[in-house]
């Protein structure tokens, strides 16, 4: 999912990326105060006020989901964005949020070298999601070490609209 926070002198792009059961869409409701629309095919907008500031979501589809028979991969979803970002005439990304589900089996590591091309790893927030918050410091000592050693976030989101707004703040504060 991509963020579009736009002001009078800002006008950055940002995206939220996770495997499917990740929490982003609990997140999107939580910001939306509704139900998010069903799974995503392709990339969708969604506009929100975030602190007096219109940010626009653009949902993608959760890396591993299937799309027209088809697994999506974090290549995919960043083809996708690249993709939306010319028809935007943008160059690059303002940063990401990358979704963990701290109950899950999650153990690949987020694939910042994906994003590259499109986004600093400094632009990079982290966020876990989940009962198992707690497990936090050792993500950040895990398999999200080496994305935070390239200077990404970390990020608990506890499930509520004002956790979901200052996940916003952290990225588009950058």
């Amino acid at each position: 999912m991509l963020v579009d926070y736009k002001n009078k002198s800002h006008n950055f792009a940002r995206r939220l990326v996770g495997s499917s059961d990740s929490g982003k869409d609990s997140f999107v409701h939580k910001l939306r105060g509704r139900p998010n629309r069903c799974p995503t095919h392709g990339v969708t907008a969604i506009t929100v006020n975030v602190g007096g500031r219109d940010v626009t979501l653009l949902n993608t589809p959760a890396v591993d989901s299937f799309v027209n028979g088809k697994a999506v991969s974090v290549c995919d979803v960043r083809d996708m964005i690249r993709n939306r970002l010319q028809k935007l005439r943008r160059d690059s990304l303002g940063g990401i949020l990358y979704f963990h589900n701290t109950d899950g089996k999650q153990t690949a590591p987020p694939n910042v070298d994906s994003f590259g091309e499109i986004c600093e790893a400094t632009d990079i927030v982290l966020v876990a999601t989940g009962e198992r918050l707690f497990e936090l410091p050792e993500l950040e000592t895990t398999i999200w070490r080496e994305a935070m050693s390239r200077g990404a976030k970390a990020f608990p989101f506890i499930n509520t609209k004002e956790s979901a707004e200052e996940a916003v703040a952290v990225i588009t504060d950058n």
